[in-house]
């Protein structure tokens, strides 16, 4: 799943300044998809969590004229799988302050939604959010988070991230 998956007027990538401004009469909402790079076995591709975040976001904005798809943040906290070729991570510490700089720079849109596929993302998410509620702006949700994680009969073992 990439971001060809989502119309290209609705990636925010593609669209001029004006067009924001016109087309979405200023009610924009991001959404921004928050995955990672990391193993996910020897079978599926590093970018794995990006891409089942955009993918949720592509799907979850069809349809909706005021909604933009932000690109993936793919570098985020993945610090769990360091031991791991292939990973890259900047830190729970690092990827809070860079969601809190994304969220601050929207101050433009009506809202951001962060989307992420990455369990690992969780903390520095939620450390975010906190400082951005705490400066009482109202624009930043976390609507999908990896909550879809099921466990299997045996406790010790999540059937849902594989590869390690």
């Amino acid at each position: 799943m990439t971001s060809a998956n989502i119309s290209t007027s609705r990636l925010l990538g593609n669209l001029r300044a004006p067009q924001i401004a016109h087309a979405l009469n200023n009610t924009a909402i991001i959404v921004q998809p928050l995955g990672a790079i990391e193993q996910h076995g020897p079978h599926l591709p590093l970018d794995t969590d990006t891409q089942i975040a955009t993918h949720l976001c592509a799907q979850a904005t069809t349809g909706m004229d005021n909604v933009v798809v932000a690109p993936p943040l793919s570098i985020t906290a993945s610090g769990e799988h360091a031991g791991f070729p292939g990973t890259i991570s900047i830190g729970t510490e690092a990827f809070a302050t860079v969601i809190v700089e994304l969220v601050r720079s929207c101050d433009w849109a009506t809202g951001v939604i962060l989307v992420h596929g990455h369990g690992g993302n969780f903390e520095a998410v939620r450390r975010a959010t906190a400082m951005l509620n705490s400066e009482q702006r109202n624009n930043c949700q976390l609507v999908a988070t990896h909550s879809w994680r099921r466990r299997s009969r045996r406790p010790h073992r999540d059937i849902t991230h594989v590869g390690h």
